[in-house]
């Protein structure tokens, strides 16, 4: 379902909740293209996290962040209310954009309003990667840690390893760092593909009419988890981009 009617100045990205509708789709992932018994080896060896049944998880946290954006989009308020996005559910940049979009629709006089039937949505995640570590080789894209050095084990895993030990020297020395870094925690980041009914519209807040309407019947959420050991129960799932 994918449909949209413009009639006044188009909006910018930010503005939008989600991507609109109008955007061009995206490619599935290596995650979603990936089948049958090798590929299903592959993420049991390389993702010892399923052990935990993450994609539930993520699953359930997508729904829950869906839910409340949409109840933190108030119907028909008067423009110059303030309004604030921020939530454990949201990574700060993503409320950020939020906050924004909103105060500048608010800005030109316009209400936003959005709609998602939280009974009838359904998510599956179609994309996962993990990187392990310590949690002090965690850094900021900005701040590299000299200490560390990032290594990509496949298409679904990313290790961050010593210096010391960045060059193998043997296998049993490769899987030793592998199994440290494992040992060490892990930060995963997912995405799913959520199937429902959602619509986005801005209300002109003087005529009370209808300017602008976005519907979609898919929308991708892309998640982080914190940072988290083999024991731990909660992901600590945080959405990231719509």
């Amino acid at each position: 379902m994918k449909a949209a009617v413009r009639c006044f100045q188009p909006l910018s990205t930010i503005e939008f909740p989600w991507r609109p509708s109008t955007s061009p789709s995206e490619s599935l992932s290596f995650w979603s293209r990936s089948s049958g018994p090798g590929s299903a080896l592959l993420r049991r060896r390389l993702s010892p996290t399923l052990a935990h049944a993450f994609p539930q998880s993520a699953n359930d946290a997508v729904h829950t962040a869906l839910t409340h954006l949409a109840a933190a989009y108030p119907l028909n308020s008067h423009p110059n209310t303030a309004h604030s996005f921020e939530s454990p559910l949201f990574h700060r940049d993503l409320a950020l954009k939020f906050n924004t979009g909103f105060a500048t629709l608010q800005s030109r006089n316009l209400i936003p309003a959005l709609c998602i039937d939280s009974n009838s949505i359904s998510s599956k995640v179609v994309d996962a990667h993990w990187t392990y570590g310590s949690i002090t080789s965690f850094q900021p894209s900005d701040k590299p840690n000299a200490e560390w050095k990032k290594q990509q084990w496949g298409r679904a895993v990313t290790l961050h390893v010593p210096n010391k030990d960045a060059v193998f020297e043997s296998f049993d020395q490769q899987k030793r760092v592998f199994d440290a870094a494992v040992a060490s925690g892990c930060v995963m980041t997912a995405s799913a593909t959520v199937d429902g009914l959602f619509e986005f519209s801005v209300m002109n807040a003087v005529t009370r009419e209808c300017e602008y309407k976005d519907v979609k019947g898919k929308v991708r959420v892309r998640l982080e988890s914190r940072h988290f050991g083999k024991d731990d129960a909660d992901f600590g799932w945080k959405v990231v981009e719509i």
